[in-house]
């Protein structure tokens, strides 16, 4: 990895001063030549510890700029394809347009159970590009005109089914049938197209082996090759979380390697905004010395922070990240009220029902995501820091500084 390290620094050296980092990998699970995109992996992990380290300001597509621009100093030929590694683990519809990319979160209907299979066999990525840029930018015969049919429509129509499936399909049985199946038809029609460009590569012996072992037919509904397909990497969808279980230990008696992979379902809303690093002006000079969102305000028998309220409301409506938008003063307020356990000393002279509440504060502190913001720079800069937490999602924007009473007769 040293070569893609070193390149994304060149790129990263062209737009930024940055010192160094020693950044400690301690755990790695994603399979390296086996197109996965490990290669983007790691100049995506350079680029974003520097953006968070010397707070940059970069957005999730300029880092996956910068990496990709990184990784084409080596002499890898990887496309930007690749730099979907930035969005993490959720289904993102990636469009391109020679260097322009639009992205777009999917949304996911039913969860999809699916093992990914590391061949542990060999495969040659850079000769497989070769073979296959070969026939652009214009077809020299009928060879090469089905691959770019292969590589365009085609690829445009099974990605269209497949994020038609995913958003809409609800039941987890049909989802993965459904998916199984495009899978199944889209490595028969690259079996058809593309393997002839390359066939000492694309023929993959050990990949259709995988595919057509009788023993897993029972738990899964189709499978394919993946990115460049070759002896590298398998896909398999299975039929539900039993059947994946199935699938992992049936993989490993064949000497492959399986990875567990689960797409989850999405709730509607998962995350909510609080901004907490202004000066709120108008509410001066009640907030020379505290913040509004740390007012007393008194509830029944309870008196506790406004913030305190906002958050256990945040936690019934079953949102499962609270990002704080917070400046040096607020984050110290919040990682005393949320996360450190009061005194024993302090507990024992307050009543026992108050003194409960204390547990269900360092609850609430296991759902906190703090951002910094220093500097007063307003609600757009704030919500352009929390991105990456939102990975596109939709979200709550819940002021620090609001308290709302519902009109409703059941509250």
């Amino acid at each position: 990895f040293h070569a893609y390290i070193a390149g994304t620094l060149i790129e990263l050296g062209k737009h930024f001063r940055v010192e160094g980092a020693e950044i400690d990998n301690y755990k790695a699970d994603l399979p390296i030549k086996k197109g996965l995109s490990s290669s983007a992996a790691v100049c995506v992990l350079i680029v974003r510890c520097l953006n968070e380290l010397y707070d940059l300001k970069l957005t999730v597509h300029g880092e996956m700029d910068i990496a990709y621009r990184g990784e084409i100093n080596t002499p890898s030929r990887c496309g930007r394809l690749d730099q979907c590694v930035a969005f993490g683990q959720r289904v993102t519809r990636m469009t391109f347009d020679n260097d322009i990319i639009d992205t777009e979160p999917v949304r996911v209907a039913a969860t999809v159970y699916l093992v990914i299979v590391d061949l542990c066999a060999a495969k040659d990525t850079k000769e497989i590009l070769k073979c296959l840029n070969a026939a652009y930018p214009f077809p020299r015969d009928d060879k090469d005109k089905a691959l770019h049919a292969l590589l365009g429509e085609v690829n445009l129509d099974v990605c269209s089914q497949a994020i038609k499936i995913l958003s809409r399909e609800r039941d987890p049985q049909k989802a993965a049938h459904l998916i199984g199946a495009l899978m199944t038809d889209a490595q028969r029609r690259w079996d058809s197209s593309a393997v002839p460009q390359c066939p000492h590569e694309l023929t993959a012996p050990t990949l259709h082996r995988l595919l057509a072992c009788p023993d897993l037919v029972p738990h899964i509904t189709g499978g394919k090759g993946v990115g460049s397909q070759g002896d590298g990497s398998a896909q398999l969808v299975c039929k539900s979380e039993a059947a994946q279980d199935a699938v992992m230990k049936i993989v490993a008696g064949l000497g492959m390697e399986p990875l567990r992979l689960t797409i989850p379902a999405h709730k509607p809303v998962r995350s909510a905004v609080v901004p907490i690093a202004g000066s709120c002006p108008g509410m001066w000079p009640a907030t020379k010395c505290s913040g509004p969102w740390l007012f007393p305000i008194r509830i029944g028998e309870m008196v506790k922070p406004a913030i305190c309220w906002l958050c256990e409301e945040l936690v019934a409506a079953e949102i499962d990240q609270i990002i704080l938008v917070v400046n040096e003063a607020t984050q110290a307020q919040m990682e005393h009220l949320f996360q450190r356990r009061e005194d024993v000393a302090v507990l024992d002279g307050v009543p026992s029902r108050a003194s409960a509440y204390d547990e269900e504060l360092l609850a609430v502190g296991k759902r906190l995501v703090f951002v910094r913001q220093d500097r007063p720079t307003g609600i757009r800069d704030a919500l352009l820091l929390c991105e990456r937490f939102l990975e596109g999602e939709p979200f709550i924007l819940a002021w620090g500084d609001h308290l709302c009473s519902s009109t409703a007769a059941d509250g």
